[in-house]
């Protein structure tokens, strides 16, 4: 699981096309899944490879030592006023998800979109307070509660779409996310 947050230069003089990210990352120890640095496309044709993770391994969850905490950080400035698609594509999945063809063959692939327009003020995405890393069991009810935050005190809204990947992209550094090949929604699993 894994979840990008943004946040609008505050600094003195800002500019309010310079944003600062935090993507974090949470991943089975026991699988040989890493990822000790990332590459992120902007939605802009720009990608910065190799944002290293600001702690040199995978910090274990108190609550479920099997579970690893990757967090990275970053900035951008964008070019223009418009809506950015931010996003990562990870290592392939751990071996053995449920509702989907030969997870260990498909990407990983989260994304956040941004909204830079002078006129929206300083806006902040939502932080996500609870880690997505929940045990789900087979033919069980499973809830999780993200524990959203709004720094803006903006009304959030969730639904659940089906997990996606996408390819490492071209010459345009703009990745085209789909659905994982034999998705199956959990309620229908």
């Amino acid at each position: 699981a894994g979840n990008i947050e943004a946040k609008v230069d505050t600094t003195a003089g800002h500019n309010p096309r310079r944003v600062f990210f935090r993507m974090i990352l949470y991943t089975d120890l026991k699988s040989s899944v890493r990822q000790p640095t990332v590459d992120i496309y902007f939605g802009d044709g720009t990608v910065q490879k190799g944002i290293p993770r600001t702690t040199p391994e995978a910090v274990p969850l108190v609550r479920n030592p099997d579970t690893g905490v990757n967090v990275y950080l970053f900035e951008h400035t964008f070019p223009a006023t418009k809506t950015y698609l931010v996003s990562f594509i990870g290592e392939n999945r751990n071996e053995g998800v449920l509702n989907m063809t030969r997870s260990v063959d498909q990407s990983f692939y989260i994304s956040t979109s941004l909204t830079i327009d002078p006129g929206l003020g300083l806006n902040h995405s939502p932080v996500l307070k609870s880690p997505a890393i929940d045990k789900a069991g087979q033919n069980q009810v499973f809830l999780h509660n993200p524990g959203a935050y709004d720094a803006d005190g903006d009304s959030l809204a969730f639904r659940l779409r089906s997990s996606q990947q996408a390819a490492i992209p071209g010459n345009n550094n703009t990745p085209v996310p789909v659905a994982c090949t034999g998705f199956i929604s959990p309620e229908q699993a």
